[in-house]
């Protein structure tokens, strides 16, 4: 959103029609300029432009923290009530993390929330319904107000998947072509993107 209120500052005189889903588009078909998603790119996606990392991290709300104070190690935490994603198929009931020789290890959660919404789940995070594993770029706001604490900053989370954007066409109208601009310029200065 603020490469987008940036790029109306700077070029009132374009419309933006967006589109807020999780769902897969037929970008041409359905005449979008442009889509930003998630995940490694796909032959259906048309052509993807990588641009950023999307690092994670472990929070809670302080009111969660009251409530379960000893939180020294991953054993600690997992035991604990969690929220998570799942959509489509997809269910992250297990936490990813590196160990000391940087192999990947994964420890079962208890998730007491589950949903297909980024946003629901950082609210119910915000709630104390329990931790979650998210977005830093998600949770950065609330991290920095300190409404979420950052939980063992010293495990090592391997990023997500890459957000991409994702556009139909080789040649690019000059107002996709400016967004476009506008939003990698953002990605690179706002700090919740950095890992």
């Amino acid at each position: 959103m603020p490469a987008l209120l940036q790029y109306q500052r700077l070029y009132p005189q374009v419309t933006i029609d967006l589109e807020l889903d999780n769902r897969r588009t037929d970008l041409t078909a359905e005449g979008f300029d442009l889509a930003v998603r998630i995940g490694e790119p796909t032959d259906s996606w048309g052509i993807a432009r990588k641009l950023c990392t999307n690092h994670v991290c472990l929070a809670a709300s302080p009111e969660f923290l009251k409530r379960h104070s000893l939180i020294n190690s991953l054993s600690d935490l997992t035991a604990l009530p969690a929220v998570s994603y799942a959509a489509e198929g997809l269910r992250f009931a297990q936490l990813e993390h590196l160990d000391d020789t940087g192999s990947l290890r994964a420890s079962p959660m208890q998730i007491v929330f589950w949903c297909n919404n980024t946003e629901a789940l950082l609210q119910a995070t915000l709630a104390g319904i329990g931790w979650g594993c998210m977005s830093r770029f998600l949770a950065h706001e609330d991290l920095v107000s300190g409404r979420l604490v950052q939980l063992l900053p010293d495990v090592r989370m391997p990023p997500y998947k890459s957000v991409y954007v994702v556009y139909g066409q080789r040649e690019l109208p000059l107002r996709v072509r400016l967004f476009l601009e506008v939003l990698e310029s953002s990605v690179a200065q706002w700090a919740a993107w950095k890992g």
